[in-house]
């Protein structure tokens, strides 16, 4: 396939400025790329094919723009691709054998989003777009496999954070790996001393003072010993306060103290001692929203907030489901089926990559070795959407109009089990309505 870069500016010179501005528009948006995610090889990355015209797909796609697919059960020409404005698409299946599937769901023709994932066959591909100046893929270890652009650019960010002693929040959802990105910006810093992790959420609010700080022996009743605290633990290295959002606003306006000027204002000590400590802070919370009503201090905020690494949710990175499970099952020689693939591609991972890593952790258990990994393997949650699909549609009145549905949905926070049981109608009923009106 193509290599990645942006399209050629093909254009007379009487517009070729105007042609050159556009471009640079589009640019900044991004540029619609066509990847490959399953199959893989053992040690392949998701290959990439910018989308400048339309292009076909199939087992003998013989246009000048294809995909030629080594893929039993893709028809000689399935499908075409081709870009709709600046960085959407459109798939249209040409009367295949087999049909298309986007999102797990059967399709005639659909407009297509980044992120989107396009079963041919027992082909898998994501629409994305990307930047033409995206950067390379960081390696940082176990869980943190990642090839998805935002993804991509997270760790690029912490890559030319680590070296610096700036204090970085992480943000990101539940499980998406905020404390492995942390050891991360502390193995690549200059850091000789310890890497002390603290989960705010879990210390009891009147202990968090001397939890950070430390307390001298006889400072409040149980004190019965000296006790560093964890800053002083991190002394020469990194404290990360995980889920920063749990911080007590007492306790916060001491962090910040700590961090203007490096005081350590030790329970039961007069005098502040200093401490040379990097910090890191992580939340999966809206901090802008815990400002607005006062649980968290705009100062302390303005402090963290100078340098912020999101981290993307897993639904938002499809093709690195697919990286992290051929990495993970590989080892005992397991290999996906095309049913298992999109499965796991489809699924939304509400709890992330430690989500992931515990269904592969239990395939691997479950399995004998070298055993493919078939739908049937797979949780029960897992297998639905997929199962659902592949079920004929039986005969349905047409669906509401596109705003009405679009309401009802963000009424039910996204749950379409709960907007289906609302209208009286099947689940999968649903699915082909938002299908249809093009609902995500």
């Amino acid at each position: 396939m193509d290599r990645l870069g942006p399209p050629p500016v093909r254009s007379r010179d009487t517009d070729r400025t105007t042609q050159t501005l556009n471009l640079k528009r589009t640019a900044a948006r991004g540029f619609p790329y066509l990847f490959r995610i399953h199959p893989l090889g053992r040690d392949e990355a998701p290959r990439g094919l910018l989308v400048r015209e339309p292009l076909t797909a199939g087992r003998a796609a013989d246009a000048g723009n294809a995909i030629v697919l080594d893929d039993p059960h893709a028809s000689r020409v399935h499908a075409r691709f081709e870009a709709v404005g600046s960085a959407g698409g459109r798939v249209t299946d040409l009367d295949s054998k087999n049909g298309i599937r986007v999102n797990g769901l059967p399709i005639r023709e659909r407009d297509l989003a980044d992120g989107d994932r396009v079963r041919i066959g027992d082909t898998l591909f994501a629409w994305r777009v990307m930047r033409v100046d995206m950067p390379e893929p960081v390696p940082i270890g176990p869980g943190f496999v990642g090839f998805a652009p935002g993804f991509r650019i997270a760790l690029a960010r912490a890559a030319r954070l680590a070296p610096t002693r700036a204090p970085v929040l992480l943000q990101g959802e539940t499980g998406t790996g905020k404390e492995v990105l942390a050891r991360f910006l502390h193995d690549r810093s200059d850091r000789g001393g310890r890497f002390v992790p603290v989960n705010c959420a879990a210390v009891t609010p009147t202990l968090f003072e001397s939890a950070l700080f430390g307390h001298r022996r006889g400072a409040f009743t149980g004190a019965v010993a000296d006790f560093e605290g964890a800053i002083g633990a991190a002394r020469g290295g990194t404290l990360f306060l995980d889920e920063i959002g749990e911080l007590p606003v007492e306790v916060q306006a001491k962090l910040l103290r700590f961090l203007e000027a490096g005081e350590v204002a030790t329970v039961g000590e007069s005098v502040p001692g200093h401490a040379d400590v990097r910090i890191l802070a992580a939340t999966n919370r809206d901090l802008e929203a815990a400002l607005e009503d006062g649980r968290f201090r705009p100062d302390l905020y303005a402090r963290l907030a100078g340098h912020v690494v999101r981290i993307p949710p897993l639904r938002e990175r499809p093709e690195d489901v697919l990286l992290l499970a051929r990495d993970r099952l590989g080892a005992s020689g397991h290999a996906l089926t095309a049913d298992a693939a999109e499965a796991l591609a489809v699924h939304d991972w509400p709890f992330n990559v430690r989500e992931l890593l515990g269904v592969l952790e239990g395939l691997a258990i479950a399995l004998a070795p070298g055993t493919p990994v078939s739908l049937e393997d797979l949780p029960p949650a897992l297998q639905q959407r997929i199962l659902d699909a592949q079920e004929p549609a039986p005969d349905e009145p047409g669906p509401p109009d596109r705003d009405t549905l679009a309401a009802l949905l963000a009424a039910c926070d996204g749950n379409v089990s709960e907007a289906a049981r609302r209208l009286g109608k099947d689940r999968r009923q649903l699915y082909r309505w938002m299908d249809r009106l093009g609902l995500r």
